[in-house]
């Protein structure tokens, strides 16, 4: 038995393709768009969908790498007036078009979220300009790492 939410192996990897199956369509979907609102939605529903599989290892991690990346939109922590669409949807298709390419198994999704943590990490992430605020909701872009 695995220690997941006391599923077996089986179990886990059913949970994750399903995961995957529907991450795969709504990121599909926003790439579809080059307009901020419609690329948005099915984005935001990604994440959204991550908070049904709380058991899935990578789950959370996913949750927060895009969650900071729909921040841009909201402008925060930084307000990047007239190019805050044009950041975000930068930023969505990069993240969207990377969770396509990778590989779907635990080490693969578990080496796309550090990959995305370690680009939010940076101060002036994202670019251009601005001050990301450590420690703000969620942990910030750095979770529990300490800052350098």
């Amino acid at each position: 038995m695995s220690d997941h939410a006391g599923m077996t192996p089986s179990e886990e990897a059913e949970r994750l393709a399903e995961l995957v199956a529907e991450l795969d369509r709504l990121l599909s979907a926003a790439l579809t768009h080059d307009d901020p609102e419609p690329m948005r939605d099915p984005f935001l529903c990604a994440a959204g969908t991550l908070t049904e599989y709380g058991d899935v290892e990578s789950a959370g991690g996913l949750y927060r790498i895009w969650m900071n990346i729909d921040d841009i939109f909201d402008g925060w922590p930084v307000d990047y007036g007239d190019e805050t669409d044009a950041i975000a949807m930068r930023e969505i298709r990069l993240a969207a078009g990377e969770w396509l390419a990778t590989p779907k198994t635990e080490a693969g999704i578990s080496a796309y979220v550090d990959r995305w943590e370690a680009r939010q990490a940076p101060d002036d992430w994202p670019d251009p300009g601005g001050v990301w605020i450590a420690g703000g909701w969620g942990g910030g872009p750095r979770g529990n790492r300490a800052v350098k």
